[in-house]
């Protein structure tokens, strides 16, 4: 997964974010606009592609200003003449069971890779937790890794979920976990993303807030039935008063107060400990907030810990 890789490359660009439209627009956020990019209420808020980029106007950049006034919905059933190719499909709500191993083994080598650029990471110890859950020893620690950011091979179950911890490298990359990587059903090699440094401590400033020493910070996307990101939703740490914050064209932003359809989400300040990072949404346009992903994750102090959810199981 590239989760930050587009947020990245503009990273520098999104201290201070412009607001909705241009200064020389003199709409006061009423009534219909007459110019063509001219952001208003009327346009922002009516549920419709009225720019014909295939998303929801609510969720578009020059629309942040008014997204208070646009209702969450897990998705949109009728989105006119310039409708999405389909709405987010959540069939699969309550009967989407993981995939189960298949009983063989295959060799795996796990490599170390910076997620900003893509480069290998050299030096970099890898653990490996076969219960897909960060407690206790790991199954496998791995590395120093190579010039080709390669560890050793290993022997692990085919088509199973595990976690991966890579272990902070001083002023190079921080502790970073990523939950639910997925084996192949071949011997392959498997991704271990790695955090540098420089980005764990812009994150906080891009979306203007300071991290607190010892606490963590939980990010990911929610996809729907087909892999595909879905915006409107809620996302919360149970019981931690995290910053919660949403992205924009895949960059972090200040206003937005659901996902938008980048379906990305950060919370920032996350105590140490096993917690509950939960997404809720609508299913229909007015429909109360139902529960639509769940999943316990074991925070790491001063670290970023990936975790992408999908609708519910059972």
């Amino acid at each position: 997964m590239a989760l930050f890789r587009a947020w990245l490359v503009v990273m520098s660009l999104t201290l201070l974010l412009p607001a909705c439209g241009d200064d020389d627009d003199d709409s006061s956020g009423e009534g219909e606009g007459e110019g063509e990019g001219e952001s208003t209420l009327a346009r922002c808020t009516d549920g419709l592609d009225n720019d014909g980029d295939r998303a929801v106007d609510c969720y578009d950049y020059d629309c942040l200003e008014f997204q208070q006034d646009c209702a969450p919905a897990a998705y949109v059933d009728d989105l006119g003449d310039a409708a999405p190719a389909r709405p987010a499909n959540l069939a699969c709500l309550h009967d989407n069971p993981r995939p189960e191993p298949t009983g063989d083994t295959v060799s795996v080598r796990f490599y170390a890779e910076d997620f900003e650029n893509e480069d290998r990471i050299e030096g970099a110890t890898v653990e490996i937790y076969l219960g897909n859950r960060i407690e206790g020893s790991p199954d496998y620690t791995l590395g120093p890794t190579g010039p080709d950011g390669l560890t050793e091979a290993v022997d692990v179950p085919a088509q199973s979920l595990l976690a991966t911890r890579v272990l902070a490298i001083p002023d190079v990359a921080r502790t970073t976990v990523e939950f639910d990587v997925e084996t192949p059903t071949q011997d392959d090699d498997v991704r271990a993303l790695v955090v540098a440094d420089s980005t764990y401590r812009v994150v906080p400033a891009a979306v203007g807030v300071t991290i607190e020493a010892g606490k963590g910070i939980v990010a990911g996307r929610f996809s729907d039935c087909d892999d595909e990101p879905v915006a409107g939703l809620i996302a919360t740490v149970e019981g931690q008063d995290a910053e919660i914050r949403y992205f924009v064209d895949e960059t972090p932003a200040r206003q937005p107060d659901v996902t938008t359809e980048d379906g990305l989400y950060v919370a920032i300040n996350v105590a140490p400990g096993d917690h509950e990072t939960v997404l809720r949404g609508r299913l229909e346009d007015g429909g109360p907030l139902v529960e639509l992903g769940r999943r316990e994750i074991q925070v790491i102090a001063d670290s970023i810990n990936v975790v992408n959810l999908r609708p519910l199981a059972e």
